[in-house]
Protein backbone atom coordinates (compact mmCIF):
# COMPACT_ATOMS: atom_id res chain seq x y z
CA UNK A 1 0.00 0.00 0.00
CA UNK A 2 1.63 3.33 -0.79
CA UNK A 3 1.88 6.20 1.49
CA UNK A 4 -0.95 8.15 2.40
CA UNK A 5 -0.44 12.03 2.02
CA UNK A 6 -2.51 15.06 1.92
CA UNK A 7 -2.90 17.25 -0.95
CA UNK A 8 -3.40 21.00 -0.34
CA UNK A 9 -3.26 23.31 -3.39
CA UNK A 10 -3.19 26.93 -3.51
CA UNK A 11 -3.57 29.41 -7.21
CA UNK A 12 -3.14 33.02 -7.16
CA UNK A 13 -6.12 34.96 -9.28
CA UNK A 14 -4.93 38.46 -10.73
CA UNK A 15 -8.43 39.38 -13.14
CA UNK A 16 -11.77 38.49 -13.44
CA UNK A 17 -11.16 36.96 -16.71
CA UNK A 18 -9.03 34.66 -14.79
CA UNK A 19 -11.26 33.66 -12.33
CA UNK A 20 -14.38 33.48 -15.05
CA UNK A 21 -12.35 30.49 -16.13
CA UNK A 22 -11.45 29.28 -13.35
CA UNK A 23 -15.23 28.78 -12.51
CA UNK A 24 -16.37 27.39 -15.85
CA UNK A 25 -13.83 24.72 -14.85
CA UNK A 26 -15.08 23.90 -11.38
CA UNK A 27 -18.62 24.64 -12.56
CA UNK A 28 -18.52 22.26 -16.30
CA UNK A 29 -19.59 25.11 -18.07
CA UNK A 30 -17.34 23.91 -20.64
CA UNK A 31 -16.06 20.17 -21.19
CA UNK A 32 -12.45 21.33 -21.17
CA UNK A 33 -11.27 19.25 -18.44
CA UNK A 34 -9.88 16.03 -20.25
CA UNK A 35 -9.79 13.80 -17.08
CA UNK A 36 -13.59 14.48 -16.37
CA UNK A 37 -16.28 12.11 -16.92
CA UNK A 38 -19.13 13.88 -18.06
CA UNK A 39 -21.51 10.86 -17.47
CA UNK A 40 -20.86 12.02 -13.51
CA UNK A 41 -21.34 15.14 -13.40
CA UNK A 42 -23.64 15.00 -11.45
CA UNK A 43 -22.42 13.46 -8.48
CA UNK A 44 -20.81 17.35 -8.24
CA UNK A 45 -22.09 19.12 -4.86
CA UNK A 46 -21.74 22.57 -4.67
CA UNK A 47 -21.95 23.85 -0.72
CA UNK A 48 -21.01 27.35 -0.77
CA UNK A 49 -21.28 30.23 -4.07
CA UNK A 50 -24.12 30.65 -6.58
CA UNK A 51 -22.11 29.50 -9.51
CA UNK A 52 -21.25 32.59 -10.83
CA UNK A 53 -17.73 33.33 -9.26
CA UNK A 54 -17.36 37.08 -10.35
CA UNK A 55 -20.63 37.80 -9.03
CA UNK A 56 -19.88 36.24 -5.77
CA UNK A 57 -16.42 37.98 -4.97
CA UNK A 58 -18.32 41.43 -5.92
CA UNK A 59 -20.84 40.78 -3.39
CA UNK A 60 -18.20 39.78 -0.72
CA UNK A 61 -15.73 43.12 -1.76
CA UNK A 62 -18.93 45.01 -1.16
CA UNK A 63 -19.88 43.60 2.00
CA UNK A 64 -16.21 44.07 3.34
CA UNK A 65 -16.59 47.62 1.91
CA UNK A 66 -13.71 47.14 -0.22
CA UNK A 67 -13.63 49.59 -3.12
CA UNK A 68 -10.41 49.72 -4.32
CA UNK A 69 -8.54 47.45 -6.22
CA UNK A 70 -4.96 47.34 -7.34
CA UNK A 71 -3.82 47.12 -10.28
CA UNK A 72 -2.37 43.78 -11.27
CA UNK A 73 -3.11 42.45 -7.80
CA UNK A 74 -4.73 39.30 -6.19
CA UNK A 75 -8.41 39.06 -6.49
CA UNK A 76 -8.61 35.68 -4.98
CA UNK A 77 -6.90 32.32 -4.41
CA UNK A 78 -8.19 29.00 -5.37
CA UNK A 79 -7.60 26.09 -3.39
CA UNK A 80 -7.63 22.52 -4.40
CA UNK A 81 -8.14 20.09 -1.34
CA UNK A 82 -7.64 16.25 -1.53
CA UNK A 83 -6.12 12.84 -0.75
CA UNK A 84 -4.18 10.15 -2.11
CA UNK A 85 -6.84 7.99 -3.53
CA UNK A 86 -6.62 5.05 -0.86
CA UNK A 87 -7.56 7.02 1.28
CA UNK A 88 -11.17 6.88 -0.04
CA UNK A 89 -12.25 3.56 0.94
CA UNK A 90 -16.09 4.11 1.19
CA UNK A 91 -18.67 6.77 1.55
CA UNK A 92 -18.31 7.81 5.09
CA UNK A 93 -14.37 8.24 4.37
CA UNK A 94 -15.94 10.92 1.96
CA UNK A 95 -18.54 12.08 3.80
CA UNK A 96 -15.06 12.83 6.59
CA UNK A 97 -13.15 14.68 3.96
CA UNK A 98 -15.53 17.17 3.19
CA UNK A 99 -16.58 17.80 6.97
CA UNK A 100 -12.85 18.05 7.97
CA UNK A 101 -12.14 20.38 4.89
CA UNK A 102 -14.63 22.20 5.50
CA UNK A 103 -13.91 22.77 9.40
CA UNK A 104 -9.85 23.63 8.17
CA UNK A 105 -11.46 26.70 5.83
CA UNK A 106 -13.50 27.80 8.30
CA UNK A 107 -10.72 27.85 10.83
CA UNK A 108 -7.80 29.13 8.67
CA UNK A 109 -10.11 31.73 6.42
CA UNK A 110 -13.38 32.40 8.46
CA UNK A 111 -16.53 33.94 6.23
CA UNK A 112 -14.04 34.69 3.21
CA UNK A 113 -15.34 31.64 1.35
CA UNK A 114 -16.99 32.47 -1.55
CA UNK A 115 -17.07 28.95 -3.45
CA UNK A 116 -17.10 25.27 -2.10
CA UNK A 117 -17.47 22.49 -4.65
CA UNK A 118 -16.61 18.98 -4.47
CA UNK A 119 -16.08 17.05 -7.53
CA UNK A 120 -16.66 13.65 -8.18
CA UNK A 121 -16.77 13.24 -11.61
CA UNK A 122 -12.34 12.60 -11.47
CA UNK A 123 -10.14 9.85 -10.42
CA UNK A 124 -9.86 11.07 -7.05
CA UNK A 125 -12.54 13.17 -4.74
CA UNK A 126 -11.60 16.72 -4.32
CA UNK A 127 -12.51 19.98 -3.50
CA UNK A 128 -12.33 23.09 -4.92
CA UNK A 129 -12.59 26.36 -2.60
CA UNK A 130 -12.26 30.27 -3.52
CA UNK A 131 -10.86 32.54 -0.80
CA UNK A 132 -10.68 35.63 -0.47
CA UNK A 133 -7.44 36.89 0.70
CA UNK A 134 -8.29 40.13 2.72
CA UNK A 135 -7.32 41.31 6.33
CA UNK A 136 -7.72 43.85 8.60
CA UNK A 137 -6.29 47.00 7.92
CA UNK A 138 -4.54 48.47 10.65
CA UNK A 139 -3.78 51.80 9.42
CA UNK A 140 -6.90 52.65 7.95
CA UNK A 141 -9.37 50.32 9.41
CA UNK A 142 -11.76 48.12 7.74
CA UNK A 143 -10.47 45.30 5.16
CA UNK A 144 -8.24 44.81 2.55
CA UNK A 145 -6.64 42.64 -0.18
CA UNK A 146 -3.30 41.16 0.68
CA UNK A 147 -2.91 37.75 -0.62
CA UNK A 148 0.64 38.46 -0.14
CA UNK A 149 0.91 38.03 3.46
CA UNK A 150 -1.96 35.30 3.72
CA UNK A 151 -0.17 32.94 1.42
CA UNK A 152 3.52 33.71 2.30
CA UNK A 153 6.09 30.81 2.49
CA UNK A 154 5.30 30.74 6.44
CA UNK A 155 1.60 30.72 6.45
CA UNK A 156 1.82 28.12 3.16
CA UNK A 157 3.48 25.28 5.49
CA UNK A 158 1.41 26.44 8.71
CA UNK A 159 -1.56 25.56 6.66
CA UNK A 160 -0.72 22.47 5.26
CA UNK A 161 0.38 21.35 8.67
CA UNK A 162 -3.19 22.10 9.53
CA UNK A 163 -4.68 20.38 7.00
CA UNK A 164 -3.05 17.98 7.56
CA UNK A 165 -3.70 16.78 11.42
CA UNK A 166 -7.76 17.49 9.99
CA UNK A 167 -7.36 15.26 7.39
CA UNK A 168 -6.03 12.44 9.97
CA UNK A 169 -9.38 12.34 11.65
CA UNK A 170 -10.30 11.20 8.54
CA UNK A 171 -7.82 8.77 7.97
CA UNK A 172 -5.06 8.65 11.04
CA UNK A 173 -2.28 6.73 8.67
CA UNK A 174 -2.60 10.06 6.36
CA UNK A 175 1.37 12.11 6.91
CA UNK A 176 2.91 15.24 6.31
CA UNK A 177 6.34 15.90 5.86
CA UNK A 178 7.77 19.51 6.15
CA UNK A 179 9.43 20.66 3.45
CA UNK A 180 8.26 18.31 0.89
CA UNK A 181 9.06 19.47 -2.44
CA UNK A 182 4.89 18.21 -3.33
CA UNK A 183 3.67 20.55 -0.83
CA UNK A 184 4.50 23.79 -2.32
CA UNK A 185 3.68 22.43 -5.59
CA UNK A 186 1.45 25.40 -7.08
CA UNK A 187 -2.36 24.54 -8.17
CA UNK A 188 -0.90 24.47 -12.51
CA UNK A 189 1.68 22.02 -11.45
CA UNK A 190 -1.25 20.05 -9.71
CA UNK A 191 -3.17 19.83 -12.61
CA UNK A 192 -0.29 19.18 -15.21
CA UNK A 193 0.86 16.20 -13.21
CA UNK A 194 -2.78 15.06 -13.15
CA UNK A 195 -2.78 15.57 -16.68
CA UNK A 196 -0.06 13.98 -17.62
CA UNK A 197 -1.11 10.79 -15.17
CA UNK A 198 -4.72 10.90 -17.29
CA UNK A 199 -2.50 11.24 -20.72
CA UNK A 200 -0.18 8.17 -19.83
CA UNK A 201 -3.79 7.09 -18.80
CA UNK A 202 -5.05 8.03 -22.02
CA UNK A 203 -2.41 6.10 -24.05
CA UNK A 204 -2.77 3.09 -22.29
CA UNK A 205 -6.36 3.13 -23.59
CA UNK A 206 -5.19 3.65 -26.74
CA UNK A 207 -2.38 1.40 -27.08
CA UNK A 208 -5.32 -1.38 -24.89
CA UNK A 209 -8.06 -0.37 -27.99
CA UNK A 210 -5.67 -0.57 -30.48
CA UNK A 211 -4.86 -4.29 -29.43
CA UNK A 212 -8.95 -5.04 -28.54
CA UNK A 213 -8.86 -3.89 -32.76
CA UNK A 214 -6.01 -6.18 -33.56
CA UNK A 215 -7.51 -8.77 -31.46
CA UNK A 216 -10.82 -8.36 -33.34
CA UNK A 217 -9.82 -8.45 -36.88
CA UNK A 218 -7.74 -11.67 -36.27
CA UNK A 219 -10.77 -13.10 -34.56
CA UNK A 220 -12.54 -12.09 -37.77
CA UNK A 221 -9.84 -13.59 -40.17
CA UNK A 222 -10.31 -16.82 -37.94
CA UNK A 223 -14.07 -17.06 -38.12
CA UNK A 224 -13.75 -16.30 -41.99
CA UNK A 225 -10.92 -19.26 -42.09
CA UNK A 226 -13.33 -21.39 -39.58
CA UNK A 227 -16.46 -20.95 -41.84
CA UNK A 228 -14.62 -21.84 -44.78
CA UNK A 229 -13.21 -25.02 -42.95
CA UNK A 230 -17.34 -25.95 -42.06
CA UNK A 231 -17.96 -25.15 -45.54
CA UNK A 232 -15.52 -28.10 -46.77
CA UNK A 233 -16.71 -30.44 -44.01
CA UNK A 234 -20.13 -29.88 -45.02
CA UNK A 235 -19.09 -30.64 -48.46
CA UNK A 236 -17.19 -33.90 -46.95
CA UNK A 237 -20.22 -35.33 -45.47
CA UNK A 238 -22.23 -34.76 -48.75
CA UNK A 239 -19.68 -36.70 -50.50
CA UNK A 240 -19.59 -39.51 -47.57
CA UNK A 241 -23.03 -39.98 -47.52
CA UNK A 242 -23.34 -40.38 -50.94
CA UNK A 243 -20.32 -42.69 -50.89
CA UNK A 244 -22.57 -44.44 -47.99
CA UNK A 245 -25.25 -44.79 -50.25
CA UNK A 246 -23.17 -45.84 -52.63
CA UNK A 247 -22.02 -48.78 -50.44
CA UNK A 248 -25.76 -49.89 -49.85
CA UNK A 249 -26.33 -50.50 -53.37
CA UNK A 250 -23.28 -53.04 -53.44
CA UNK A 251 -23.92 -54.57 -50.60
CA UNK A 252 -27.38 -54.96 -51.71
CA UNK A 253 -26.27 -55.75 -54.93
CA UNK A 254 -24.01 -57.83 -53.85
CA UNK A 255 -26.08 -60.20 -51.40
CA UNK A 256 -28.17 -60.11 -54.47
CA UNK A 257 -25.69 -62.26 -56.60
CA UNK A 258 -24.63 -64.29 -53.31
CA UNK A 259 -28.68 -65.42 -52.99
CA UNK A 260 -28.96 -66.31 -56.41
CA UNK A 261 -25.17 -68.45 -56.81
CA UNK A 262 -26.91 -70.08 -53.86
CA UNK A 263 -29.59 -70.79 -54.97
CA UNK A 264 -27.91 -72.25 -58.11
CA UNK A 265 -25.60 -74.22 -56.20
CA UNK A 266 -28.39 -75.85 -54.04
CA UNK A 267 -29.87 -76.66 -57.14
CA UNK A 268 -27.10 -78.57 -58.61
CA UNK A 269 -26.57 -80.15 -55.45
CA UNK A 270 -30.10 -81.37 -55.04
CA UNK A 271 -29.31 -82.86 -58.52
CA UNK A 272 -26.16 -84.30 -57.73
CA UNK A 273 -27.40 -85.53 -54.20
CA UNK A 274 -26.61 -88.87 -53.95
CA UNK A 275 -24.67 -91.27 -51.95
CA UNK A 276 -21.90 -93.81 -53.50
CA UNK A 277 -23.79 -97.03 -52.73
CA UNK A 278 -26.36 -95.19 -54.91
CA UNK A 279 -23.50 -94.46 -57.38
CA UNK A 280 -22.73 -98.24 -57.41
CA UNK A 281 -25.65 -99.53 -57.81
CA UNK A 282 -26.26 -97.09 -61.12
CA UNK A 283 -22.98 -98.51 -62.50
CA UNK A 284 -24.13 -102.30 -61.90
CA UNK A 285 -27.48 -101.22 -63.49
CA UNK A 286 -25.84 -99.80 -66.18
CA UNK A 287 -23.46 -102.90 -66.07
CA UNK A 288 -25.94 -105.26 -66.53
CA UNK A 289 -28.09 -103.41 -69.02
CA UNK A 290 -24.83 -103.33 -71.38
CA UNK A 291 -24.42 -107.58 -70.72
CA UNK A 292 -28.42 -108.02 -71.59
CA UNK A 293 -27.25 -105.90 -74.86
CA UNK A 294 -24.50 -107.73 -75.70
CA UNK A 295 -25.77 -111.23 -74.93
CA UNK A 296 -28.93 -110.53 -77.28
CA UNK A 297 -26.48 -109.24 -80.00
CA UNK A 298 -24.64 -112.23 -79.72
CA UNK A 299 -27.75 -114.32 -79.88
CA UNK A 300 -28.67 -112.69 -82.77
CA UNK A 301 -25.32 -113.33 -84.00
CA UNK A 302 -25.78 -117.10 -83.41
CA UNK A 303 -29.48 -117.16 -85.42
CA UNK A 304 -28.67 -115.46 -88.37
CA UNK A 305 -25.57 -117.94 -88.33
CA UNK A 306 -27.87 -120.94 -88.29
CA UNK A 307 -29.95 -119.75 -91.15
CA UNK A 308 -27.23 -119.36 -93.11
CA UNK A 309 -25.60 -122.66 -92.92
CA UNK A 310 -22.77 -120.96 -90.95
CA UNK A 311 -21.14 -121.82 -87.93
CA UNK A 312 -19.37 -119.09 -86.37
CA UNK A 313 -16.98 -119.08 -83.21
CA UNK A 314 -19.56 -117.96 -80.17
CA UNK A 315 -18.51 -115.03 -78.07
CA UNK A 316 -19.40 -114.51 -74.54
CA UNK A 317 -18.83 -110.74 -73.88
CA UNK A 318 -19.18 -109.78 -70.07
CA UNK A 319 -17.95 -106.89 -68.21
Amino acid sequence: MSELKTVLRFEKIKSFNQLNKSGSHVHRYMNETKNANPDKKYLNKVFIGSGNLSKDLKAKLAEKQINKLRKNGVLCVEAVLSLTNESFKNKDDLKNFVKQANIFLKKEFGDNIISFVLHLDETTPHIHAHILPIENDKKKGGYKLNARNLFNRINLKKYQKSYCDFMQKVNNKITYKEGSIANHQTLKEYYSIVNDETNSLKLQKENIEFENKKLKEEIKIQNEKIKELENVVKKQNKTISKLKEYIVKIESMFKKILNKNKAKKDKQEQKLKYTPEIKDNLDEAYKNSLNDFLNKKELSIEIESENKNEIRPKNNFRI
